[in-house]
Formats: structure tokens, sequence, C-alpha cells
């Protein structure tokens, strides 16, 4: 807890609540910013029942989220615009964060769903039908980020990378 409340701390009171309202007073953010991790982790900490499904869930929405964009962000030619990456992290976070949200309600968190023995009018194989899967927050997240990303490529809000 100790970690994530520094990592999420710094982050929120200098990386984020500065930059977005340009105060010049990070100390006193991130001591806010410390505060408010603290809360979050002590609260999320009481409402799991298990460690595993709380790194499972949360982890999965986090990686599913950044994955595509990042990936993007290092290996593409064309570089993706602020907004369009921005808008596919939170887009695939949010996804991510209410399944979690959702299974811990459901007490499924681990999202475990069964196939249904037909779909769509048309039966299933039989390696298929009434067969448990367990959906996880990863690849929910990773594609609504991905679709968002294809999306913002496909109407051209991306720049080609110079070499600087």
């Amino acid at each position: 807890m100790v970690g994530y409340t520094l990592v999420s701390g710094a982050s929120f009171g200098r990386d984020f609540v500065c930059r977005l309202i340009g105060s010049d007073k990070e100390t006193s953010w991130t001591r806010i910013g410390l505060f408010v991790a603290g809360v979050l982790a002590v609260v999320v900490g009481l409402n799991v029942g298990s460690v595993v499904a709380l790194w499972y869930s949360w982890a999965g929405a986090i990686v599913g989220a950044l994955m595509i964009p990042t990936c993007l962000a290092f290996f593409s030619t064309r570089t993706p615009r602020a907004w369009v990456t921005t808008t596919a992290m939170t887009a695939g976070f949010a996804v991510g964060l209410w399944l979690m949200i959702w299974g811990q309600l459901n007490e499924n968190p681990y999202l475990q769903f069964t196939a249904p023995a037909q779909a769509f009018g048309y039966n299933l194989p039989d390696g298929l039908a009434n067969q448990g899967f367990s959906l996880g927050t990863l690849l929910p997240g990773l594609v609504i980020s991905g679709l968002v990303m294809l999306i913002g490529r496909a109407i051209g809000a991306s720049d080609e990378r110079r070499n600087d």
C-alpha cells in the first residue's frame, strides 16, 4: 500500500493536477494526492476479498487501457494526436474499471461467464457450448482502447513522426 500511495499521490499532485490547472504548488498537491491515494487504497482493500482478484482485475484494467496507445506512441511511424491517445486510455480504463466494480458487486471478481448453447440462432460446437470462461478486465480495455486508436487513425488524427 505504501508504494501505491507514494506513486499515485505524486502522480496525482505533480503530473495531473499541477499540469491541468497550471499550479506551481507541487508539494501541496502531492500531499493531497498522497491522502486521496491512501483513502482509495484502503477503500479498495476493504471491499475486495482477495488480493489475487484485486491484482487480476485492477492490473488488467490498467494494462488493457495503456498497452496499445503506448506501443503506438513508441513504435508507429505516425504519432497519434494527444487527444486520441488520452481518449483511448480513458475509455479503455473506464470499461475495465466498470467491469471490476460490476464483478465485485455481483460476487464475480474474475468475471466468469458461461457460453450459451446457441448464439444468434446457431448451435455452438460441443467444445464451446456451456463452457465457462473468464472475461477479465484486460481484454475489454485492450479492445476499447484499440478501437479508439483505430478510429483516430481512420479520421487522420495523427502526425508524421519527425526525425530530430
